[in-house]
Parts: structure tokens; C-alpha cells; sequence
């Protein structure tokens, strides 16, 4: 009953949820070890790839090896 009310015919907006994961406070803490964890959690409310562009000077293919939420779930 739930599937049928409910979940059956939705559509993800992938769009959106790339955006929603490239905020994540979790996906910063891989920054962690280059530049500390505390360094890393202090930069909420922006983009994963823009802190590390700016705090760990990665480049955009390291950022994309680095960040890929697909890579890291092993799915």
C-alpha cells in the first residue's frame, strides 16, 4: 500500500541532489586530512569543491576522484 500511495511513479530531481550532496558537512570531512579536521568542519555552507579549491589548491580531476559520492559508496 505505502509503495503504491505513496512512492511508486515519484522522480528524484538529480540535479538537486548533486546539489544537496555537494554540500554535506560529511563529504568535507575528506578534506580532513589535508588540511585538519578542524579546518575542514569550519567551512560549512559552501561546496565541497570550492574549499578544496581554495584550501587545498586540488585541481578539478583530483576534486572529481576525490569527491565522487558515487566512488565512495562503492554503489
Amino acid at each position: 500500500m505505502f509503495v503504491d500511495k505513496c512512492i511508486r511513479g515519484i522522480d528524484a530531481d538529480r540535479k538537486r541532489c548533486e546539489e544537496m550532496v555537494e554540500k554535506l558537512l560529511a563529504m568535507v570531512t575528506a578534506l580532513a586530512p589535508g588540511i585538519g579536521y578542524d579546518g575542514a568542519a569550519e567551512e560549512t555552507g559552501d561546496t565541497v569543491q570550492a574549499v578544496a579549491r581554495r584550501r587545498a589548491g586540488l585541481s578539478s580531476e583530483q576534486i572529481k576522484a576525490l569527491f565522487d559520492p558515487i566512488g565512495q559508496t562503492g554503489k
